[in-house]
């Protein structure tokens, strides 16, 4: 569902929003159709009396607050709220969902944390391709063989790296192009806002606008494929073997990835609270 509305960067109009209307439509159709479990997934700051004003009478509602380091993605940032409905008439539970989550995310985050470096894998042919498509649509003379892409950045995200690098300095006494970890996100004004992986060691939210993620050692922003990876997508073949699954979303269109990566659900995420709406209930007749 959109979430838009309910985000800071959508300027909080909740249910005075635009999108009003299609939470109101979403909800008669589940509702008409008996659903019996539903997931929803939104911005953190969604207020859940727009919710039980359209499912309380039915369902009751069960709150997840889920970050990828609970996955073991703490490489990346993705802070988001599930919210599992049953239905009262037709299913029970049987399990807390809350509890259940918590003994996952321990046991995932006790094995496996990840760290921005662990996402950077783009090949030279993906880089290469990324360069050349910006190039063309800043009028810039492409460089074939060239992976610094410093010469494509424009004037405000030359400034933005070079805050950032004395910012870098000030507050660690270490050369920023050291950092293999370090990610700047190069779409906000350095004036008011750094968003940095330097304290979190994550890398920042990927936005649905155009600005970069500026990877400092490299001298260049992540290509489409790192993003994907970042959120769990299995789009290299190692990565599917490991999941038991195909080789997902070989996707090379850099503005479609761009769209994607700023609009979607990390995968794993997602994954682990399907299986938890599916382990936590049970039909009401099997009881």
């Amino acid at each position: 569902m959109p979430c838009q509305d309910n985000s800071p960067s959508g300027g909080q109009m909740y249910y005075d929003g635009r999108t009003a209307p299609i939470y109101i439509a979403w909800a008669r159709r589940l509702k008409v159709a008996g659903t019996k479990i539903i997931i929803l997934e939104n911005s953190t700051e969604i207020k859940l009396i727009m919710i039980e004003f359209l499912f309380a009478d039915e369902y009751d509602i069960h709150q997840l607050w889920v970050k990828t380091h609970d996955s073991g993605h703490s490489g990346v940032a993705r802070f988001r709220t599930y919210l599992i409905l049953n239905r009262r008439s037709a299913t029970a539970c049987n399990f807390d969902p809350e509890q259940l989550y918590k003994i996952i995310a321990d046991r995932i985050t006790a094995a496996v944390q990840t760290s921005p470096r662990d996402y950077i894998c783009a090949t030279t042919e993906e880089i290469l391709l990324e360069a050349q498509e910006v190039a063309r649509t800043r009028c810039i003379m492409f460089r074939p063989g060239c992976l610094d892409m410093t010469y494509l950045l424009n004037e405000r995200e030359m400034s933005v790296v070079a805050g950032a690098e004395i910012a870098y300095f000030q507050k660690f006494g270490q050369f920023a192009v050291n950092d293999e970890d370090l990610i700047v996100f190069l779409g906000d004004n350095l004036s008011y806002s750094l968003t940095w992986s330097a304290t979190s060691n994550a890398i920042p939210t990927y936005r649905l606008s155009t600005g970069k993620h500026w990877i400092m050692h490299l001298r260049r922003w992540m290509a489409s494929p790192e993003k994907l990876l970042s959120l769990g997508f299995p789009i290299r073949p190692s990565v599917a073997h490991a999941m038991g699954v195909h080789v997902h979303l070989p996707i090379r269109d850099v503005k479609r990835a761009d769209q994607l990566t700023g609009n979607c659900m990390h995968f794993s995420s997602t994954a682990i609270v399907q299986l938890i709406a599916l382990s936590c209930f049970c039909p009401r007749d099997r009881l």
